[in-house]
């Protein structure tokens, strides 16, 4: 193709698509370098993204850096006119991007349960109270043995298919058996009972079990944790994307929650509280920005993160 003077070269294409996506999409996108191919000009939309490096003659992990070049789609443009003749809508671009960030948060939170899974176990009891897990658990402890015909029977078709789901993420992890639809403890639950002392402290160690060796289940466990995991990741992985230790005010936690669809009717006054909560079982660390007392996340948690290469690799794969 014969280059005129009056024609745009690929720089000029790509001040086309930044103002484009700017006004259209938002400033988290960017463009990429544009192609020329097939008589129209390709400009990639990308979006960047933590990403955690790794050594690999030391086996350890390095360091992390924000990375480039995320493509959730593309512009095509004439180079006849320079117009737009084909763009993703807002939603398509919005959703893909949705998708990205929530597979990053979702590995994040994994490697996170799994490092900190003791420090999870501990959270007050009635934050539980109502999850599957915790009833059959529980039941488990004190009966020895579940029914779940006879124990499920009476429940809502939905409830049951929530409790079985539960139950076969427990047989998983080697917390329970189950024969002929009966669930009986498995080897860790009868270890944890042999270890004695109240009926809590039993259950704070099969959760404990649980969290760090049924990690991949992140959303049975996130029917456990609820709100607290949601807080705990959002100053972890905010942590791994700046390279630092990131601390928020409980006013900026309150907006990022409330924002979330699943949130929004969150009742504001109870954050501070959530916020004290993981403070005390050290998944936080209270500190303070300009004279404001402000939270962090703990350092030897972020250390345990970063020194597992098995979490490593699979935030890796992720992002």
């Amino acid at each position: 193709m014969t280059q005129y003077f009056w024609q745009k070269n690929d720089r000029d294409i790509e001040r086309i698509a930044f103002d484009f996506i700017r006004t259209k999409y938002g400033n988290l996108p960017y463009p990429g370098k544009p192609i020329f191919k097939e008589n129209v000009w390709i400009v990639p939309i990308n979006i960047r993204y933590p990403r955690i490096l790794f050594d690999e003659i030391k086996k350890i992990p390095k360091k992390v850096r924000f990375m480039q070049e995320k493509r959730v789609g593309e512009l095509i443009i004439s180079p006849e006119n320079y117009q737009i003749i084909k763009k993703p809508t807002y939603f398509e671009l919005r959703r893909t991007i949705l998708e990205h960030l929530e597979s990053i948060r979702i590995s994040v939170e994994k490697a996170l349960v799994k490092v900190a899974a003791k420090n999870f176990s501990k959270l007050p009891l009635p934050i539980h109270m109502n999850t599957p897990i915790v009833d059959v658990l529980s039941y488990l402890l004190v009966k020895d043995s579940f029914n779940m015909k006879e124990e499920l029977e009476r429940l809502p078709r939905d409830d049951v298919e929530k409790y079985l789901n539960h139950i076969n993420s427990l047989k998983a992890v080697g917390l329970v058996d189950i024969i002929n639809n009966v669930v009986y403890p498995g080897d860790y639950l009868i270890q944890v009972e042999k270890m004695g002392g109240k009926l809590k402290d039993k259950l704070q160690r099969a959760l404990t079990i649980f969290f760090s060796r049924g990690y991949e289940f992140i959303e049975r466990i996130r029917e456990v944790l609820g709100i607290h995991l949601v807080i705990s990741g959002i100053f972890y992985e905010a942590s791994i994307e700046y390279e630092e230790m990131i601390p928020f005010k409980s006013s900026t936690i309150e907006r990022i929650i409330l924002d979330m669809p699943q949130y929004r009717l969150e009742k504001k006054i109870k954050i501070p509280r959530y916020l004290a909560q993981l403070e005390e079982i050290d998944i936080l660390d209270e500190t303070t920005i300009d004279g404001e007392t402000a939270w962090v996340g703990n350092n030897e948690i972020m250390k345990k993160i970063y020194s597992e290469p098995e979490l490593i690799t699979d935030i890796m794969k992720k992002i």
